[in-house]
């Protein structure tokens, strides 16, 4: 009786001891070499298995391997399924349906393999590693030219051109500074911006929005650097990307700041506020939600969208 006790005690602490976890990855070049495949997807039918050989993982004879719908690779070769194993008492349970990020490692006979101690997770929890994925991971686009600014009366325009295989592209952006009025402040101002784009001599949409009237404080910028184009579903077709704050202001408060993404003729948005500091340590406002359209949209646009938003979020001034 002794001795089974002091079995179960050493066997536990074994267990303890081999789930013990590194810190997770804080750099997206780190957060890649984690592991030899990552990908999202969409869990489907587990089955128990013999457990391989797999230097990275503490493994038990207890293996299920469950088979995975692919709707994105970040590392690996391209496939529509996929099947990665896990074991416990280091591995993950997944449920037929959820959506998960996997981080897999391959197994001496070239299986795959997961843990609790990789930085896999269910899709709607791993936005911090989604957002690190989506700045180290190359992300591929039409060469393009972006002009500077140049003044014209009441404002200023820059010009985008590229070419894909929809043809060649021009998306005008344009800031206008429309005639002040009398107020009881003294005097109101207001400023329109506009985007217009051609694919040769047919315009496919426009963006507008504006701040009218506005006695205090009025801000309607593009931020820079958040003009782009990219092909991110590698499709042939470039999309459109871009950030701006608008806000009449008269206190310490955030603007409304949205970003706009177009491929073809098709819009997609996040639509929040910008991050405005208050104190030597806090914070407020970077949130944002998310619009319906990305609903049908594929799953890379999403993350892109995310990890730009996140990116200039904290740069607004």
């Amino acid at each position: 009786m002794t001795r089974a006790l002091v079995l179960v005690a050493l066997t536990a602490a074994s267990l303890s001891e081999a789930c013990m976890c590194e810190r997770p990855p804080e750099a997206p070049t780190e957060l890649l070499a984690s592991a030899d495949v990552i990908f999202e997807g969409t869990a489907g039918a587990s089955v128990e298995k013999a457990a391989p050989r797999n230097p990275r993982a503490f493994t038990m004879p207890s293996f299920t391997e469950t088979q995975f719908t692919v709707t994105r690779m970040w590392k690996g070769a391209p496939v529509k399924s996929i099947a990665v194993g896990s074991s416990q008492p280091c591995g993950l349970s997944f449920q037929k349906g959820e959506q998960w990020l996997v981080f897999a490692s391959k197994n001496e006979d070239g299986s795959l393999s997961t843990g609790r101690c990789t930085s896999s997770g269910k899709l709607d929890v791993a936005q911090r590693e989604l957002a690190l994925l989506a700045k180290g991971a190359p992300v591929k686009a039409p060469e393009a030219t972006l002009s500077a600014w140049r003044a014209e009366k009441p404002g200023a325009t820059r010009e985008l051109r590229f070419s894909d295989k929809a043809g060649e592209h021009l998306v005008k952006f344009s800031l206008s500074d429309l005639k002040r009025r009398k107020s009881s402040e003294g005097y109101s101002r207001s400023r329109e911006l506009l985007v217009t784009h051609s694919i040769g001599k047919k315009q496919v949409w426009q963006a507008r929005d504006f701040v009218q009237q506005c006695e205090f404080d009025l801000s309607l910028e593009f931020l820079d650097g958040a003009i782009e184009v990219t092909d991110v579903d590698e499709n042939g077709l470039g999309e459109i990307s871009f950030l701006y704050v608008l806000g009449c202001r008269s206190d310490v408060s955030p603007d409304t700041m949205k970003l706009l993404m177009y491929e073809d003729a098709t819009k997609y948005a996040l639509r929040g506020e910008s991050m405005v500091q208050v104190n030597a340590t806090d914070f407020i406002g970077g949130e944002f939600q998310v619009d319906p359209s990305f609903d049908k949209a594929p799953a890379a646009f999403l993350d892109f969208a995310r990890a730009k938003w996140k990116r200039f979020v904290t740069d607004v001034k």
